[in-house]
Protein backbone atom coordinates (compact mmCIF):
# COMPACT_ATOMS: atom_id res chain seq x y z
CA UNK A 1 0.00 0.00 0.00
CA UNK A 2 1.02 3.41 -0.51
CA UNK A 3 0.16 6.37 2.20
CA UNK A 4 0.53 9.21 -0.96
CA UNK A 5 0.72 12.41 0.81
CA UNK A 6 0.78 15.79 -0.82
CA UNK A 7 3.85 18.01 0.14
CA UNK A 8 2.05 21.11 0.31
CA UNK A 9 0.49 23.75 2.76
CA UNK A 10 -2.67 22.38 3.00
CA UNK A 11 -0.90 18.35 2.79
CA UNK A 12 -4.01 15.52 1.29
CA UNK A 13 -3.78 11.73 0.94
CA UNK A 14 -4.86 9.58 -1.72
CA UNK A 15 -7.44 7.07 -0.84
CA UNK A 16 -9.68 4.52 -3.14
CA UNK A 17 -13.07 3.50 -3.14
CA UNK A 18 -12.60 -0.54 -3.55
CA UNK A 19 -14.66 -2.07 -6.38
CA UNK A 20 -17.64 -3.45 -4.96
CA UNK A 21 -17.15 -6.55 -7.33
CA UNK A 22 -14.07 -7.54 -5.68
CA UNK A 23 -13.27 -11.00 -3.47
CA UNK A 24 -11.92 -9.15 -0.28
CA UNK A 25 -13.16 -5.56 0.96
CA UNK A 26 -15.64 -4.70 -1.96
CA UNK A 27 -16.43 -1.55 -1.63
CA UNK A 28 -14.10 -0.42 1.41
CA UNK A 29 -12.12 2.44 1.41
CA UNK A 30 -8.41 1.92 0.91
CA UNK A 31 -4.84 3.51 -0.16
CA UNK A 32 -3.43 2.44 -3.48
CA UNK A 33 -1.34 -0.85 -3.46
CA UNK A 34 -1.91 -4.78 -4.00
CA UNK A 35 -0.23 -7.78 -4.07
CA UNK A 36 3.52 -8.19 -4.93
CA UNK A 37 4.08 -9.73 -8.44
CA UNK A 38 6.92 -11.57 -10.07
CA UNK A 39 9.48 -8.70 -10.81
CA UNK A 40 8.97 -6.60 -7.83
CA UNK A 41 12.31 -6.65 -6.14
CA UNK A 42 10.90 -4.35 -3.00
CA UNK A 43 7.62 -3.74 -1.14
CA UNK A 44 8.86 -0.12 -2.42
CA UNK A 45 8.62 -1.06 -6.14
CA UNK A 46 5.10 -2.96 -5.36
CA UNK A 47 3.52 0.03 -3.47
CA UNK A 48 4.48 2.72 -6.66
CA UNK A 49 3.45 -0.08 -9.55
CA UNK A 50 0.38 -0.40 -8.02
CA UNK A 51 -0.16 2.92 -6.96
CA UNK A 52 0.49 4.26 -10.93
CA UNK A 53 -1.81 1.16 -11.96
CA UNK A 54 -4.83 1.93 -9.76
CA UNK A 55 -4.42 6.05 -9.71
CA UNK A 56 -2.06 6.89 -12.24
CA UNK A 57 0.45 8.45 -10.06
CA UNK A 58 3.68 9.56 -11.70
CA UNK A 59 6.08 7.68 -9.51
CA UNK A 60 8.74 10.01 -10.87
CA UNK A 61 7.41 12.30 -8.96
CA UNK A 62 6.90 10.24 -5.85
CA UNK A 63 9.56 10.84 -2.72
CA UNK A 64 9.52 7.60 -0.17
CA UNK A 65 9.60 9.05 2.97
CA UNK A 66 10.20 5.40 4.67
CA UNK A 67 7.44 2.27 5.55
CA UNK A 68 4.99 1.69 8.32
CA UNK A 69 5.82 -1.78 10.47
CA UNK A 70 3.69 -4.86 8.59
CA UNK A 71 0.47 -5.50 9.30
CA UNK A 72 -1.87 -8.79 8.89
CA UNK A 73 -5.19 -8.50 7.87
CA UNK A 74 -6.82 -11.98 8.55
CA UNK A 75 -9.83 -11.92 6.61
CA UNK A 76 -7.84 -11.88 3.50
CA UNK A 77 -4.79 -13.64 4.96
CA UNK A 78 -2.66 -10.73 4.17
CA UNK A 79 1.05 -8.79 5.23
CA UNK A 80 0.54 -5.21 4.67
CA UNK A 81 3.60 -3.19 4.55
CA UNK A 82 2.66 1.12 3.59
CA UNK A 83 5.13 3.03 1.86
CA UNK A 84 4.47 6.34 3.11
CA UNK A 85 5.35 8.50 0.61
CA UNK A 86 4.93 12.10 -0.60
CA UNK A 87 4.93 14.28 -4.20
CA UNK A 88 3.88 17.59 -4.97
CA UNK A 89 0.22 16.75 -5.18
CA UNK A 90 0.27 18.62 -8.95
CA UNK A 91 -0.02 15.33 -10.89
CA UNK A 92 -3.78 14.16 -12.74
CA UNK A 93 -5.12 11.40 -10.31
CA UNK A 94 -8.14 9.11 -11.38
CA UNK A 95 -9.43 5.40 -11.73
CA UNK A 96 -7.40 3.47 -14.00
CA UNK A 97 -8.32 -0.17 -13.15
CA UNK A 98 -11.94 -0.04 -12.54
CA UNK A 99 -11.96 -3.35 -11.78
CA UNK A 100 -10.24 -2.56 -8.56
CA UNK A 101 -11.10 0.79 -8.27
CA UNK A 102 -14.26 2.78 -7.95
CA UNK A 103 -13.34 6.03 -7.25
CA UNK A 104 -10.01 8.26 -6.32
CA UNK A 105 -10.54 10.76 -3.61
CA UNK A 106 -7.56 13.15 -2.17
CA UNK A 107 -8.33 13.91 1.30
CA UNK A 108 -6.82 16.73 3.49
CA UNK A 109 -4.64 15.71 6.42
CA UNK A 110 -7.06 18.61 8.48
CA UNK A 111 -10.06 17.04 7.68
CA UNK A 112 -9.00 13.27 8.71
CA UNK A 113 -7.95 14.75 12.35
CA UNK A 114 -10.87 17.05 12.67
CA UNK A 115 -12.67 16.02 15.73
CA UNK A 116 -16.23 15.83 14.07
CA UNK A 117 -15.22 13.59 11.64
CA UNK A 118 -13.78 11.04 13.76
CA UNK A 119 -15.63 8.21 15.47
CA UNK A 120 -15.25 4.59 16.45
CA UNK A 121 -16.86 1.74 13.94
CA UNK A 122 -18.93 -1.02 15.55
CA UNK A 123 -19.01 -3.89 13.01
CA UNK A 124 -21.85 -6.28 13.05
CA UNK A 125 -19.82 -8.96 14.26
CA UNK A 126 -18.64 -6.77 17.73
CA UNK A 127 -15.37 -5.37 16.39
CA UNK A 128 -14.51 -1.73 17.30
CA UNK A 129 -12.14 0.57 15.55
CA UNK A 130 -11.37 4.50 14.09
CA UNK A 131 -13.54 5.75 11.54
CA UNK A 132 -13.69 8.73 9.49
CA UNK A 133 -16.79 10.34 8.65
CA UNK A 134 -15.66 12.09 5.87
CA UNK A 135 -18.57 13.96 3.15
CA UNK A 136 -19.54 10.74 0.50
CA UNK A 137 -16.85 8.51 2.53
CA UNK A 138 -16.63 5.89 5.18
CA UNK A 139 -13.46 4.92 6.12
CA UNK A 140 -12.53 1.86 8.66
CA UNK A 141 -10.66 -1.15 9.27
CA UNK A 142 -7.44 -0.93 8.35
CA UNK A 143 -7.56 1.87 6.48
CA UNK A 144 -8.59 4.25 9.24
CA UNK A 145 -6.41 2.36 11.62
CA UNK A 146 -3.28 3.41 9.60
CA UNK A 147 -4.61 6.48 9.13
CA UNK A 148 -5.26 7.17 13.07
CA UNK A 149 -1.24 6.66 12.90
CA UNK A 150 -0.54 8.73 10.20
CA UNK A 151 -2.13 11.78 11.82
CA UNK A 152 -0.53 10.89 15.11
CA UNK A 153 3.33 10.52 13.61
CA UNK A 154 2.73 13.43 11.04
CA UNK A 155 1.55 15.74 13.97
CA UNK A 156 -1.58 16.26 12.67
CA UNK A 157 -3.65 14.38 15.47
CA UNK A 158 -6.70 16.23 17.43
CA UNK A 159 -8.32 14.62 20.59
CA UNK A 160 -11.80 13.36 19.68
CA UNK A 161 -14.98 11.80 21.41
CA UNK A 162 -13.45 8.39 21.36
CA UNK A 163 -16.75 7.36 23.46
CA UNK A 164 -19.10 8.14 19.73
CA UNK A 165 -19.47 5.33 17.54
CA UNK A 166 -21.60 4.58 14.76
CA UNK A 167 -22.47 1.57 12.46
CA UNK A 168 -20.75 0.74 9.42
CA UNK A 169 -22.90 1.59 6.11
CA UNK A 170 -24.02 -1.29 4.29
CA UNK A 171 -22.73 -0.44 1.49
CA UNK A 172 -19.46 -0.17 3.12
CA UNK A 173 -18.71 -3.60 4.71
CA UNK A 174 -18.07 -5.63 1.48
CA UNK A 175 -20.20 -8.47 2.39
CA UNK A 176 -18.46 -8.98 5.80
CA UNK A 177 -21.78 -9.08 7.71
CA UNK A 178 -21.38 -10.50 10.91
Amino acid sequence: MLALISDSTRPDIVLTRRNATLRYHAGQVSLPGGRAETGDTTLVETALREAHEEVGVDVGGVRVVGTMPTSHIAVSSADVTTVVASWDGSGPLGVVDPAEVASVRRVPMVDLADPANRARARHPSGFTGPAFLIPDLFVWGFTAQLLDRLLVRGGWSRQWNRSRTVEIPDDYLGGLRG
